[in-house]
């Protein structure tokens, strides 16, 4: 997937290896963090016996010999072993610094926290929720919340927490009331029926505060989209999917949806004509996780399609197999661990 070129003869201690990433399941989830010298994408999926794989694809432009060759996907690393996941999201926030946030569902419906960090590798922080059936990543407020919108025994919340001097310890509280959750236009979108969500920070337009979006699915398939603050509004993106992801970019939002078994991307930009767009079909899937961003200078977004066990990325109109391909000392079996 990648323009990357590079003729100079890797060192004698380095040697190439390419492989299938491990089979996975349920749904997974990247974002571009901050990384290398253009963002890393991390990804995150979990394993089709046990725990979680997470892997980064290496944006920069020059060959270093050193994980993950550029422009490619690294080897897969094995972590929170003892559960069997359903989903995952990983998030990269400004505290630790730059921590990255793994948000994982069980097969039994807990919603666990793990936090890698550069001393520790990942950390297992506890349960957020239970009884869950959807959830948003970790999204960081401009002013360093630490925003999730969760589906469980208690309906839709967004849950709270603002990282201090003991992070990666959180300490996390409901947002608000939930007033909001009807909507104008749509009053039967109690939080009874929705059984899915995901959120974005969207920026506002010039002169005014963003706010955090959700898309939420109602237990009839229907994906809708608003925000928590401003004007209760919200948009209907598909009048039935099995499956929902969004993710916003400046002014922009982009919402991916699998509809008997092929994902769309629809993007709502109130700055381009013919908005939301038509969506675009995106090819067989039946889980799919979506970020802003960009690799070699293609984006705005990144998607990952689960097909299968196996996983396919796509950035600016090319799609490619995730497939661990990177530098490793002569005589080594596999680039994955764990």
């Amino acid at each position: 997937m990648s323009n990357v070129t590079n003729d100079a003869i890797p060192p004698s201690d380095r040697q190439r290896m390419r492989e299938p990433w491990p089979p996975v399941i349920g749904t997974p989830g990247v974002t571009q963090g901050r990384y290398g010298r253009v963002g890393n994408l991390e990804l995150v999926a979990p394993a089709v016996d046990d725990g979680l794989w997470v892997g980064w694809f290496n944006t920069d432009p020059d060959e270093t010999y050193q994980g993950a060759a550029a422009g490619s996907w690294s080897g897969a690393l094995r972590f929170a072993r003892g559960r069997r996941y359903v989903s995952a999201t990983i998030a990269q926030v400004q505290a630790g610094p730059d921590f990255l946030e793994v948000l994982a569902t069980s097969d039994a419906g807990e919603l666990r926290r793990l936090v890698w960090t550069p001393a520790d590798g990942f950390v297992d922080h506890g349960f957020l929720a239970h009884g869950v059936s959807g959830s948003s990543g970790v999204v960081e407020s401009p002013d360093g919340d630490h925003l999730v919108a969760v589906v469980d025994a208690n309906g839709l919340q967004v849950l709270k927490g603002r990282p201090g001097h003991r992070y990666p310890a959180v300490v996390r509280e409901t947002a608000g009331d939930r007033t909001w959750l009807g909507g104008v236009g749509m009053p039967e979108l109690g939080d009874d029926v929705i059984v899915g969500v995901d959120a974005a920070w969207h920026a506002g337009p010039t002169g005014e505060e963003g706010h955090l979006d959700l898309v939420v699915r109602s237990r009839w398939g229907q994906v809708l989209l608003g925000c928590v603050s401003g004007p209760q509004m919200w948009t209907l993106v598909a009048e039935r999917a099995d499956v929902a992801a969004l993710a916003a970019a400046s002014h922009a939002r982009a919402v991916v949806v699998v509809v008997d078994g092929h994902a769309w991307l629809h993007v709502i930009d109130p700055d381009v004509e013919g908005n939301p767009s038509e969506p675009v079909e995106l090819g067989p899937a039946e889980a799919v996780a979506v970020a802003a961003g960009r690799v070699d200078g293609l984006g705005p977004w990144q998607i990952v399609l689960r097909v299968g066990d196996r996983l396919r990325h796509l950035s600016g109109g090319r799609s490619s197999d995730v497939v661990a391909d990177g530098w490793a000392a002569p005589g080594t079996a596999t680039l994955h661990r764990g």
